[in-house]
């Protein structure tokens, strides 16, 4: 015989709670998978970052010359160096020119600039900008801490 102010089973408000906690919990993992694909997007976008350094270096190494003259820096022309014979200086533009619509497709907002801080004859610093926490940041100044910065990956190179 069972006594009568005895429970059988389980209540509407254990049931309700055990789904509350299963809930939380999922939700703590979704967010764990969200910043997984955060991260491993920016994890990405750093490796291509880098090559697209390196490519560029590659390009003004190749074409000495132009480097040695100064003709990497700028923005670049849309000179037709594939199917047309350029001179070093069209085709460093020509190198600029491609690199940058390189970096503009590959990466929200991507920028590239060369630059010789260091005047005529010193190394070059090659710099690509991205929007890297996609957060719609625009400034320039590479500093991590600022969230209106883009994200920034340089190469100092020296060209002989």
């Amino acid at each position: 015989m069972t006594p009568l102010n005895r429970q059988i089973g389980t209540s509407l408000i254990e049931l309700l709670i055990s789904t509350l906690i299963t809930a939380i919990g999922l939700l703590g993992l979704s967010k764990i998978q969200v910043n997984s694909l955060v991260n491993s997007q920016q994890s990405y976008h750093s490796t291509a970052v880098t090559w697209q350094l390196y490519q560029i270096a590659e390009r003004m190494r190749a074409n000495t010359a132009a480097a040695n003259n100064g003709n990497y820096l700028g923005n670049g022309a849309d000179n037709d160096c594939l199917t047309t014979a350029c001179s070093s200086q069209q085709m460093a533009q020509f190198d600029i020119f491609n690199w940058n619509l390189d970096n503009a497709a590959f990466f929200p907002s991507g920028q590239g600039t060369i630059t010789q801080p260091g005047g005529t004859g010193a190394d070059y610093l090659i710099t690509v900008r991205w929007d890297g926490n996609r957060n719609g940041a625009t400034g320039t100044g590479c500093d991590v801490t600022d969230d209106t910065d883009l994200l920034c990956n340089t190469l100092t190179v020296t060209i002989n």
